[in-house]
């Protein structure tokens, strides 16, 4: 599922959430007096805060996960060597052999694996250029 379909339906599903929490406020306010009210509503807001916080793409943490918190395997430093060497230690599209980066074709998010035929080396300029919401390393 494309990235926007997905934050727009949990934006959807998070404007629901937060109109039927307001009303259950309402109702909270009305049989608990207002300081119970209020807590009530702190909470929910925080809630729906943190809802919404889990809705937007993460940044890139490391060479183990990718930004959405898919792990890599466990062998990634040798699949990636691996990589590197089929390509000749040199990025794939302007042939720079500094900051050199492996590249997921297919992103583990979107159901790429890590497999030699999923992968490219990249530089981390080039790299960056496919990625420009993420930080690259």
């Amino acid at each position: 599922m494309k990235d926007w379909i997905r934050i727009g339906l949990g934006l959807l599903i998070g404007g629901a959430f937060l109109l039927a929490l307001t009303v259950a406020t309402l109702e909270a306010l009305a049989a608990t007096g207002y300081l119970g009210g209020c807590l009530i509503f702190a909470v929910i807001v925080f809630v729906v805060g943190m809802i919404a916080d889990s809705q937007k793409p993460g940044k890139y943490d490391g060479p183990r996960s990718n930004y959405l918190g898919t792990a890599y395997p466990t062998n990634w430093s040798e699949i990636s060597r691996q990589a590197r060497q089929r390509d000749g230690n040199q990025c794939g599209n302007c042939n720079s052999v500094h900051d050199l980066h492996v590249h997921h074709i297919i992103p583990l998010s979107k159901g790429g694996t890590s497999s030699l035929s999923n992968l490219r080396t990249l530089c981390k300029s080039c790299h960056g250029k496919l990625h420009p919401h993420m930080k690259i390393d």
